[in-house]
């Protein structure tokens, strides 16, 4: 229980500081990336902190479910950061295609 409060917290955070951006709609594809990869890491803190709640009641199929989440968010953080990077520096060439690939690799990792 006692867990989910530091990362309740960091959610919090991360909406206040972000929340202006939610808001507004991502017109270019820089904004729909970065858009994308917040998303992905607000689920990753949801699904952090329900580990800790899950964890009090003691069910050990919703506590392993729960880290699955966990850990497909994790990768999808990875996957989302690449694209955004690609987008953020216009990388339309090999090396984009290599970042892309790299973190695909480390979602299916």
């Amino acid at each position: 229980m006692y867990y989910s409060i530091p990362v309740a917290i960091s959610f919090l955070v991360h909406w206040i500081i972000h929340r202006d951006f939610y808001k507004k709609p991502a017109i270019t594809q820089v904004a729909r990336e970065f858009k994308g990869y917040l998303s992905v890491i607000s689920f990753y803190y949801l699904a952090d902190a329900a580990w800790g709640l899950l964890y009090k009641q003691g069910n050990p199929q919703l506590l392993y479910a729960d880290t699955v989440l966990y850990y497909l968010m994790m990768g999808l953080s990875v996957v989302f950061c690449c694209r955004y990077v690609i987008a953020f520096l216009d990388l339309n060439n090999r090396l984009g295609t290599i970042l892309n690939i790299v973190g695909q690799s480390f979602f299916v990792l």
